[in-house]
């Protein structure tokens, strides 16, 4: 059974080796993905239904100040129930990062991406900035 993960979310990003990590938010909302994290990494992307679970792809752009060099793309798996395990593995080409998603809630039935601009808006004038 595959359910829709729209949703707004606070993620965990900690590396294999640590407990420190960032945290970051992240809108999931009918196949794109965009967010931010407290070290200023933006995040862009998709994701697609699959076989038990959610392919997901980021790309993720760090400030110039940040340890991040480049723009860096992930992609990875999200099983259904993603929300219910400690930590989602994943391997990048940075080495491997655990995951831990918390969902924060549902984003508006109106919410409409511009596609010019980072930002999410609501017929009601509601604005989410990412």
């Amino acid at each position: 059974m595959n359910t829709s993960i729209n949703g707004i979310y606070s993620l965990e990003i900690t590396s294999a080796e640590s407990e420190n990590g960032n945290t970051a938010f992240l809108i999931f909302h009918d196949g794109r993905v965009h967010g931010s994290d407290d070290v200023g990494v933006k995040y862009s992307g998709r994701f697609n239904s699959a076989s038990e679970g959610f392919t997901v792809q980021l790309q993720l752009l760090a400030p110039q100040e940040a340890q991040l060099s480049e723009s860096l793309i992930i992609e990875f798996f999200l099983p259904e129930d993603f929300l219910l395990k400690p930590y989602v593995p994943i391997d990048t080409k940075n080495g491997p990062l655990h995951l831990r998603f918390d969902k924060l809630g549902e984003p508006a039935s109106d919410l409409i991406f511009d596609p010019q601009h980072p930002i999410y808006t609501t017929s009601s004038g509601s604005v989410f900035i990412v």
